[in-house]
């Protein structure tokens, strides 16, 4: 049994650096190796944030070429939870990440700066990653402030996934 728990312990933490998390410290860096240049890299990773450009007007918000670049993107999203009573309750929430990512050689890191929730009286608010815990690091106990974090987590570890994806060839 020991075994078995340090083994999924393990499996835990290294997937847990290759995917965007919030922790009490902010939002998490990770780095992905792939197959290609820096320029590749680059050349293909703005070239998809260009085509899957939402309705976000100026979509990247800055860049220099081969380096790095930066962009937001809008995401509708659901989040879902069971109260305490078990009634289930789902919750619609638009958000708007802010990406940067750097590009070396058959390497390319991804960090997330900021992240805007639209509420619903139309304004964006910043989402503060110290929000979902307590004061000595542990999650909150709001059912629905967990949902709306992994709801987070989910949309932009689908945006980078669908990026990856979308560029098989690295």
């Amino acid at each position: 049994m020991k075994a078995f728990l340090l083994c999924l312990f393990i499996t835990l933490s290294v997937y847990s650096q290759d995917s965007f998390t919030i922790t009490k410290e902010g939002y998490n860096t990770f780095v992905q190796e792939v197959t290609s240049t820096k320029q590749e890299s680059y050349k293909k990773v703005k070239l998809n944030v260009v085509n899957n450009c939402d309705i976000l007007k100026n979509c990247i918000v800055s860049e220099v070429e081969n380096e790095y670049i930066k962009f937001k993107y809008l995401d509708n999203t659901t989040y879902s939870w069971e109260t305490k009573k078990g009634k289930k309750r789902e919750y619609e929430y638009v958000i708007i990440p802010e990406l940067e990512i750097e590009f070396k050689d058959y390497k390319i890191r991804v960090n997330v700066t900021s992240v805007y929730s639209v509420g619903s009286d139309g304004q964006t608010y910043l989402v503060e990653p110290d929000q979902y815990f307590t004061r000595n690091g542990e999650y909150i106990s709001n059912l629905a402030a967990i949902g709306k974090k992994v709801a987070i987590e989910n949309s932009v570890n689908k945006k980078i996934e669908s990026m990856f994806e979308e560029t098989k060839d690295w």
